[in-house]
């Protein structure tokens, strides 16, 4: 996605995004998540398998997750 913000609230099985530029938000997840921004912030509350996450320029907020976090 280049350009816009995610906002993904409710309950999702799993999920994936790569952003150009703009702020991701994912509500919960129960399976794995991977999320990347070249340019924003990204954040997660509540992941039930690992997280795999990177912004190369932009603030990461998580909160709880089950299983491994990669962060970069």
């Amino acid at each position: 996605m280049a350009g816009a913000d995610l906002r993904a609230k409710g309950d999702y099985g799993g999920a994936q995004a790569d952003l150009a530029s703009g702020d991701a938000y994912v509500e919960r997840v129960a399976g794995d998540a991977e999320l990347k921004s070249a340019s924003g912030d990204l954040q997660v509350d509540r992941i039930g398998g690992s997280l795999r996450i990177g912004t190369a320029s932009g603030d990461i907020r998580v909160g709880d997750v089950t299983g491994d976090v990669s962060a970069n």
